[in-house]
């Protein structure tokens, strides 16, 4: 995922080549182009009569509106040398068009930047890969908490980001027309893209294929790229390299690397690439309709908005990208060279995460519709988590290794408790031969998905075939009053629609929860709960936790006792291999549940605990050397004292 990009502007001027209104001589434009200039800039209707390049910087710059410019079956070539290159760049201009030829060997095949109305068509755009080589390692720019970058730190940013890697990409660019182009081989990023501020775009009719290249190339001390494989040199470009060529290895950029070992975009998702990526923030009303994409990298096609990233975390995040069509695309193989790096491989997209992080605005109001989608290594199409108001309908979905339609629950990162997808409507879809279900959503219930006539063999739950959901039976419940302790246990339930997951046992004073433990429905059904107060009754209840809903809670009343023994517990330390913390197993003596109080005097720390009936628990400490280190037991008001110390290096 590209952070920013570099607006290419009217300081690229006259000398490099404007040509205005003339056909190029056919010597002058197969010369190769010793500069950083662009090979030449057009202002005016022209047709090529001869190869371009190749070119050390731009190769054609478009700065008039209204032009035409016909590359008359000829070729556009760069060299890739370290300053980001375009093929052909439309510079701020509307109403401008490229056609008929081959544009190669640049960071980015074609690029339409600011302006609109253009048009990119019958086009072979391969091979256009950024291996820009990172100066300034990202992570050592530091943007202060609810600040704006200065402007030295944005000209750092700059410096290291990979503003290109895709073969036809529009910028802040809207009503273009991207058709019948075939585009293949080009990357990090994508074959097609539509950046930023890109609305009411029309892409149709392309073949976009094997735009999959890996991120995973970093430079050794002498400044070689090495790949994943160990192969040292120059990376293989494209997709062409013949199957079973010596030596050949998987496409690689180089695009983020740096001389220090680092991998290229190191901080991100090794596979990044996707077949048409419809990126934003803010790309609207944009048109995806009737493309054969194959052989994607993270998706065939995708749509989704801004990624927070390490090096700017206090940029501001654009708007969600929304009341896109993506209609009567076939789009199948995405993955397929690429699941070993990552497997998240779908073939068309609604993103909640990309390259380096989670995407703050997740697309909204999108309709996928009459596509068929097949063969790809994880879901045939999914809806990330946020992702809401979508329509889903009259899509094929069949032989893909993960579900035929796949809509996220409820998760995420540690602490931030993304809801799922959710208020989606899918229907009229047909799915068949896929790996999981062909049909599945994993929010309890649905969460407002709305799963109308749709055609699956097999679902996850039955709100998907658009049934009503059945919960699971009631548990029953019994407990055990213990010393300053209760077990509460409970016989497994008969499943719902659904198997049961869990069951979540809750001791309630009154009406005051005290402490809920989730007991897995496979584990050992019972859940022991320490420091009560005697004399107090507490109610036990216990839910089944299904994805078809919960059950009615089953309940039971527990009194804990004072038991008039001082034998209730015993220690046993063990010395871990690490010799870094000691294990400390308590065992309960009695055939009541007990809670109890730790103190590890010598690690400086404490807690409290509490152990089944005959059963056992463990408490782990720092090792604190070089003298002994001790562990003490106390239950609550009694002469229960039971201490431990152990010397270091006992096992």
């Amino acid at each position: 995922m590209r952070t920013s990009k570099k607006a290419v502007t009217g300081a690229l001027v006259a000398s490099g080549m404007v040509v205005g209104g003339l056909a190029l001589a056919s010597g002058s434009a197969t010369a190769e182009h010793n500069s950083n200039e662009p090979c030449m800039v057009v202002t005016a209707d022209m047709t090529l009569t001869g190869d371009v390049g190749p070119c050390d910087g731009h190769g054609i710059i478009i700065q008039a509106d209204n032009v035409t410019l016909d590359l008359a079956g000829f070729t556009v070539s760069g060299d890739n040398v370290e300053m980001e290159q375009v093929g052909v760049l439309f510079d701020g201009v509307s109403g401008s068009t490229v056609t008929n030829g081959t544009v190669t060997g640049f960071d980015a095949g074609v690029s339409i930047e600011g302006g609109s109305g253009n048009t990119v068509s019958g086009l072979t755009v391969e091979d256009n890969v950024n291996d820009m080589i990172e100066t300034i390692d990202p992570r050592s720019i530091i943007i202060a908490p609810g600040t704006m970058p200065t402007p030295e730190q944005m000209q750092q940013i700059e410096a290291v980001t990979c503003n290109y890697g895709d073969g036809i990409t529009t910028l802040d660019s809207s009503d273009n027309m991207i058709m019948g182009n075939t585009v293949t081989g080009n990357g990090p990023y994508s074959g097609i893209s539509l950046v930023g501020d890109s609305n009411g775009n029309m892409v149709s009719g392309n073949e976009v294929h094997e735009n999959d290249l890996l991120n995973n190339g970093v430079m050794d001390g002498a400044g070689n790229p090495v790949f994943v494989d160990g192969v040292v040199g120059s990376p293989t470009r494209g997709r062409h390299v013949p199957a079973g060529t010596p030596g050949a290895v998987q496409p690689q950029s180089m695009c983020g690397a740096t001389e220090v070992g680092t991998p290229g975009m190191g901080r991100g998702r090794e596979v990044q690439s996707i077949g048409i990526r419809v990126e934003g923030p803010g790309a609207d009303e944009n048109v995806v309709d009737s493309n054969t994409v194959t052989k994607g990298g993270l998706a065939g096609i995708s749509i989704h908005s801004y990624v927070l990233v390490p090096a700017a975390p206090n940029v501001p995040v654009g708007s969600s990208s929304s009341n896109n069509v993506v209609s009567n695309n076939s789009v199948s193989r995405t993955g397929e060279d690429t699941n070993e790096a990552d497997s998240f491989a779908d073939g068309i997209a609604s993103l909640s995460s990309g390259p380096v992080g989670t995407v703050t605005r997740p697309s909204d109001s999108n309709t996928f519709v009459g596509n068929t989608s097949f063969d790809n290594f994880r879901h045939g199409i999914s809806l990330g988590r946020l992702s809401h108001s979508n329509t889903v309908d009259d899509n094929m979905v069949m032989n893909n290794g993960g579900s035929g339609i796949w809509v996220a629950g409820p998760g995420g990162a540690p602490g931030t408790d993304q809801r799922g997808a959710y208020d989606n409507n899918l229907s009229g879809n047909e799915g068949s031969g896929n790996g999981e279900f062909d049909g599945t959503d994993l929010n309890p219930s649905c969460d407002n998905n709305a799963w109308v006539a749709n055609v699956f063999g097999t679902v996850n739950q039955p709100c998907v075939a658009g049934l009503e959901a059945e919960a699971p039976g009631t548990p029953v419940v019994e407990t055990l009053a213990g010393w300053h302790a209760a077990t509460v246990s409970f016989d497994a339930v008969a499943d719902g629609s659904t198997p049961v997951t869990s069951y979540r046992v809750t001791l309630f004073d009154g009406d005051t929860e005290v402490e809920t433990i989730t007991v897995p429905a496979d584990g050992d059904l019972s859940a022991t709960f320490g420091d009560l107060e005697t004399g107090t009754t507490y109610t036990a209840s216990v839910v089944a936790v299904s994805l078809s809903g919960d059950s009615a809670a089953g309940t039971a009343m527990v009194t804990p006792i004072m038991a008039m023994t001082a034998d209730a517990l015993d220690i046993v330390g063990r010395a871990c291999p690490d010799g870094d913390s000691i294990t400390w197993t308590v065992t309960n003596l009695l055939d009541i549940p007990v809670g109890f109080n730790w103190f590890a005097r010598t690690a400086g720390a404490s807690g409290m605990g509490a152990v089944a009936a005959g059963a056992s628990v463990e408490v782990e400490t720092d090792f604190v050397g070089p003298n002994r280190n001790t562990f003490r037991l106390v239950v609550h008001q009694m002469m229960q004292d039971r201490e431990q110390s152990l010397r270091p290096g006992a096992c």
